[in-house]
């Protein structure tokens, strides 16, 4: 019986999910503001590439404003950015996601959110 249980976990999560640490921003640099390329450094972002997101609330399930952001690179430990700011302005703040794919593409959110503020330079 174990083994069918685990035989299902793997189907259903994906074989990357089971043992691999979420996705995580620890730091950022440059400054959270449209146009501007900024780096997010972190762990276990993965290969290939998911999406970055910049939400309203520190839960991605809440957010009634998610704001894609776009690509520029994308490596393990670290993503670039273009930002955009969409409907954010200058001093308001914001909760960047990292959304990357699991082995069967079910969405896997980064495991907390990170919170910036625009036009504000980087954190940690």
């Amino acid at each position: 019986m174990k083994h069918c249980v685990a035989i299902l976990a793997f189907l259903l999560l994906g074989c990357s999910t089971l043992n691999a640490a979420p996705p995580t921003i620890v730091s950022h640099r440059g400054i959270f503001l449209g146009g501007r390329a900024v780096i997010l450094d972190g762990f276990s972002f993965g290969l290939w590439p998911g999406n970055v997101v910049v939400g309203n609330s520190p839960i991605y399930s809440d957010c009634s404003v998610k704001v894609r952001q776009k690509i520029i690179s994308w490596k393990n430990k670290s993503i670039g950015i273009t930002v955009c700011q969409g409907v954010f302005r200058w001093g308001e703040v914001g909760y960047v996601f990292v959304v990357v794919p699991s082995w069967w593409f079910i969405p896997v959110i980064s495991s907390g959110p990170y919170a910036i503020t625009f036009g504000v330079g980087a954190g940690t």
